[in-house]
């Protein structure tokens, strides 16, 4: 196998003999940029890459890379999150409005499960449910005696 036969340097592709990085066949009339003689050799050649050993090592070096860089990774998530927040509401509102009805029918799945496979959890829930909905009911009725609703005049 000759991995590392093919030619890198793109100034004299047109004069020096260029082979293929797998087999070694003659690819000098081919683009500048080709490495493989055709597809079974670009494909052995991505197999053996992503073969165990290649994942193995891609895996390491990607572990590696982003210990070494977190910090400045997460500065750039950070910005971007920023940059894009007003986008991102706007678009997540549009699509929790166009799909109401399936986040209704999926919590409605959950709570079904919930009831079924955990049911203390599921009490629990109730009962929390329960108490927001009188907290929000006693917001409710202090606000309408602290501002009394006002009679239309005739």
């Amino acid at each position: 196998m000759m991995a590392d036969t093919a030619l890198s340097d793109q100034v004299d592709s047109g004069k020096a003999e260029r082979v293929c990085a797998w087999c070694g066949a003659d690819i000098s009339q081919r683009h500048a940029r080709t490495k493989f003689c055709g597809v079974n050799c670009k494909q052995s050649s991505y197999r053996r890459k992503m073969g165990k050993e290649g994942r193995l090592k891609n895996q390491a070096y990607n572990k590696r890379y982003y210990a070494e860089n977190a910090n400045r990774l997460k500065a750039q998530q950070r910005e971007w999150n920023d940059k894009n927040r007003e986008h991102r509401k706007i678009r997540d509102k549009a699509y929790y409005e166009a799909n109401a009805d399936h986040r209704r029918k999926k919590q409605r799945e959950w709570l079904q499960r919930l009831k079924r496979e955990r049911p203390d959890e599921y009490r629990e829930h109730l009962l929390g449910q329960r108490e927001r909905q009188r907290r929000r009911d006693a917001q409710a009725a202090l606000s309408m005696l602290i501002l009394p609703i006002e009679e239309p005049s005739q």
